[in-house]
């Protein structure tokens, strides 16, 4: 897997999207000046927010940061190897959505209530153990959050996500916005989650049913599809995948090679907190 930018490199590219935007969205005739203008606010509000200086609503902070990661995800995904299954690939795409959560500073204090209600409460959880890990100066990895979401219920998580980054008054607004500022192609105007799917793994190399195979065309639109067949229904059956579980402990040993006196390095008020949720 490609991994996803830090937070210097998820800086350096939300700030030429910015800088570059006025340029790329003169490409786009067909929008109207109410559109360039929203637009264009999504792409600087995402600054500020990376910045750490967002005033606006939580859950607007949080939509444009997983729309970043998204759009992050669909920028690079000809690179990306999923491994030739349909969780693999999912779980890449997850890690790359949610990073810029996990890394992004000073957030809005309701910023869990944000990703809870945009993705899933268990997401949410795993968001809050990654976070303390980088204050506690350890952080977690992508690789490493990668094997911590296959080790709960993630899929209802993802397909929430990709219900609301089709809508365009919702997550939409931010995933167009990024697309037109980085030159990506642009995502489907439908309010569909499974269209958004075949955008979000159409350029992905290696697909269920096609790792290796070089797909194109109709053939990775429907190897994407397929993706979406398989969330459906692993969110279906208590949107838990392969081992997953709800029961996973955010300082357990198995996934970030810490024992659970890891969390006392964290200060009381935060071991507070998080026992708070997690209890």
């Amino acid at each position: 897997m490609v991994s996803p930018p830090d937070l210097i490199g998820l800086k350096d590219w939300i700030y030429r999207a910015s800088s570059d935007f006025e340029e790329r969205v003169a490409q786009h005739s067909g929008l109207t000046w109410r559109e360039r203008r929203r637009f264009r606010n999504e792409v600087e509000s995402l600054r500020r927010t990376c910045d750490g200086s967002s005033h606006g609503r939580a859950e607007n902070a949080v939509r444009q940061l997983l729309a970043a990661g998204a759009a992050r995800y669909r920028a690079v995904s000809s690179s990306n190897q999923s491994g030739g299954t349909p969780e693999h690939a999912v779980l890449d795409f997850a890690v790359f959505a949610i990073w810029p959560v996990v890394i992004a500073p000073d957030l809005h204090e309701d910023w869990f209530e944000a990703i809870a209600k945009l993705t899933s409460p268990d997401i949410a959880k795993l968001v809050v153990h990654c976070r303390l890990y980088r204050i506690s100066g350890n952080p977690m990895s992508p690789s490493e959050l990668l094997a911590a979401l296959s080790k709960i219920r993630f899929s209802s998580g993802i397909v929430n996500l990709m219900d609301d980054l089709s809508n365009p008054n919702r997550g939409g607004g931010a995933l167009t916005a990024l697309a037109i500022a980085t030159e990506v192609e642009l995502p489907p105007a439908d309010r569909s989650g499974k269209k958004l799917a075949a955008w979000v793994f159409g350029g992905v190399s290696a697909v269920v049913g096609a790792a290796g195979a070089g797909v194109i065309g109709n053939r990775a639109d429907a190897a994407a599809l397929d993706l979406w067949d398989w969330l459906i229904h692993d969110s279906a059956n208590d949107g838990s995948s392969g081992s997953g579980s709800s029961d996973f402990d955010p300082f357990g040993s198995d996934v970030h090679g810490a024992s659970s006196n890891a969390a006392g390095n964290h200060g009381g008020s935060l071991v507070a907190m998080i026992e708070s949720i997690f209890n």
